[in-house]
């Protein structure tokens, strides 16, 4: 299972400043130009699951919709491989600035690849892709009511439109609003990544015992501040979601989700993974 990169996954990225410490250079037209650490690259990633059928015949919309959901609470977004762009995420949309938007708001569905053969008549998620002109993307609600297809290789404006109005059936709180804070959550991870990167150098090249003790110590405070930024990002990343569920109990936002994201049949979904981290935490 992999989780596809781009436009924050090591390119530079326009316009994302947020303190001193952060890569930078000069782009061709005189503009500055940041390039995105470790720990914000790890959330600007799709994490998909890929479909496995567990049924030869062609379910209704309603129990596909279910198949496809499994145990998880989040809106789901189904892709449709095709020739041409089977296992590649730059067949999502083209490649702008607003890309960032797009792969954070990701981790507020639950993100489904489907086989090409899904517009075969016997395929048991047929339903949701009905006819041989299905778009090659299509977003639903998590009970099914409000769905929006998306042919071709929309821009990452019309995708983040389409996510919108399908969050806002979903979720309590506004995405928009929780985007621009999100952002700037991300801005706060280069910096102290930088900075602890930079500590980390001068710490392993010294000798005299009071700068180590030094350099220790303020690695201490970086790695407390990244601690409450992570903090920050989980209340800012809960959108609410309807129904009783907290929203941000649906998403891992560390590395380790992309190999967590499992949700249909009897496997356990990535909901149950983080209540079970949750639960160990609070011990």
């Amino acid at each position: 299972m992999g989780g596809g990169t781009w436009g924050g996954g090591g390119a530079a990225v326009p316009g994302a400043m947020g303190g001193g410490g952060m890569a930078g250079g000069m782009a061709g037209g005189g503009l500055p130009t940041f390039t995105r650490q470790e720990t914000s690259k790890a959330r600007l990633k799709f994490l998909w699951e890929n479909y496995v059928k567990v049924h030869e015949e062609r379910l209704d919309r309603e129990t596909a919709l279910r198949e496809v959901k499994g145990r998880d609470p989040r809106p789901v977004l189904l892709l449709r491989d095709c020739d041409t762009c089977a296992g590649k995420d730059d067949a999502l949309l083209e490649s702008s600035m607003e890309d960032e938007k797009i792969l954070l708001a990701s981790r507020w569905f639950h993100c489904v690849r489907v086989d090409k053969g899904v517009l075969k008549d016997n395929h048991p998620l047929n339903a949701l892709f009905p006819d041989n002109n299905a778009p090659h993307m299509i977003l639903y609600s998590s009970d099914g009511s409000v769905s929006e297809g998306l042919g071709g290789k929309p821009s990452a404006k019309k995708l983040w439109g389409v996510m919108n109005k399908v969050l806002a059936k979903d979720y309590t709180r506004s995405a928009e609003q929780a985007m621009v804070k999100w952002i700037a959550i991300l801005s706060r991870f280069d910096a102290l990544d930088s900075r602890k990167g930079e500590l980390k150098e001068q710490r392993e090249r010294t000798e005299n015992e009071k700068k180590a003790a030094a350099l220790d110590k303020e690695l201490r405070t970086v790695e407390e501040q990244m601690r409450k930024a992570r903090e920050d990002e989980k209340k800012i990343a809960d959108l609410g979601l309807r129904g009783g569920t907290n929203g941000a109990g649906a998403i891992d936002l560390d590395a380790a989700a992309a190999e967590a994201v499992r949700g249909t049949g009897g496997r356990k979904s990535l909901l149950d993974k983080v209540k079970k981290t949750e639960g160990q935490d609070s011990k």
